[in-house]
């Protein structure tokens, strides 16, 4: 479902590709486990980072038993902790529901922008 339901709406620059496998060690030995490929069509028009979060987001609405590396069985105590994907993110809201993906990559773009400008001046070429 997660691979039609990308590629029905389209990735720029890329494509999800159904991958099986049996791994031969782990937790999760001589178990068939599903999963996809990226496959870059076109490495100018995509954007990786896009893709993870909205893979993420995907994920974690559509199955349940998603959980956070490290996150609380508690709800409360889950919207209150600050977990790895927070402080990669800069905030809760992707993890807590209140995340807003086209507004969030804007108002990264400008801080990228911004960035930018001011590092320009270190730049040996």
């Amino acid at each position: 479902a997660l691979v039609e339901h990308f590629n029905s709406r389209g990735i720029d620059g890329a494509l999800l590709r159904p991958a099986y496998f049996v791994p031969t060690f782990s937790k999760h030995k001589g178990t068939l486990c599903r999963g996809f490929q990226i496959h870059i069509l076109d490495r100018e028009r995509f954007k990786p980072f896009r893709l993870g979060l909205e893979l993420v987001e995907y994920i974690s609405k559509t199955h349940g038993e998603f959980k956070y590396l490290g996150e609380s069985e508690n709800e409360s105590e889950a919207r209150e902790q600050k977990l790895s994907i927070d402080r990669l993110l800069g905030s809760r809201e992707l993890r807590v529901g209140d995340f807003e993906l086209e507004k969030f990559l804007e108002e990264e773009e400008s801080k990228l922008a911004a960035f930018k400008q001011k590092a320009s001046r270190y730049y040996l070429y």
